[in-house]
């Protein structure tokens, strides 16, 4: 119980203090303010090749499935632009890096993402976590993509435990945070981050 309370006060710290440090905590933060934090890559794929880093301010996956450009949130630059061609089969775009340990807070928290729909997707889109190939979650995002107001920015949480309801090993992620789709799809994305869980969350089913 003791190492739980530790581990939430750390996120509530770290959440109000993030744009006080370069160095947010990575268990927690992901891509914040424009940049992944500590030991986190972007990455684009499609069946050409499924991890691209992307080291510049734009890129594609080797296929031409999906793109990647900088886009503004609340600062220049502070967001990435996706546009998926729907070209031939799935276009995915991940943040990927060395394992991590929640299992101390699955129940605790969510994961949260700022989000703007630029177009409503046409396929499925899937929100994945990773954890070791072939170990991996996804959670149907379609249906609250279509629902939210296009060209808006708008914050998601999505809570932990309903990925590891669906196959996350939330004891070694490799890949907090992932958008995969075979359709056409323009989203902008930025602060993605857990966050802890409300009080009053909806059921993830």
């Amino acid at each position: 119980m003791k190492k739980i309370n530790a581990l939430l006060m750390l996120i509530t710290i770290a959440f109000t203090a993030h744009s006080d440090t370069s160095s947010p905590n990575r268990n927690f933060f992901y891509f914040v303010d424009g940049k992944t934090t500590q030991a986190w890559n972007l990455t684009l794929g499609d069946k050409q090749k499924w991890n691209v880093r992307i080291k510049e301010s734009e890129g594609k996956s080797l296929g031409g499935q999906i793109s990647l450009k900088r886009s503004d949130f609340k600062s220049d630059g502070d967001a990435v632009h996706l546009n998926w061609a729907a070209r031939d089969g799935i276009g995915q775009f991940a943040i990927t890096g060395k394992p991590i340990d929640l299992s101390g807070v699955a129940d605790k928290v969510a994961l949260t993402f700022d989000i703007n729909v630029v177009t409503s997707p046409r396929e499925k889109v899937k929100l994945l976590m990773f954890c070791d190939y072939p170990c991996r979650a996804e959670f149907d995002l379609t249906p609250i993509l279509r629902k939210v107001d296009s060209n808006t920015w708008t914050s998601i949480p999505i809570p932990l435990s309903c990925m590891q309801a669906r196959g996350l090993d939330v004891s070694k992620i490799t890949s907090p945070f992932g958008l995969s789709t075979e359709g056409k799809l323009e989203v902008k994305v930025a602060n993605i981050r857990m966050t802890r869980l409300a009080d009053d969350a909806q059921s993830c089913d």
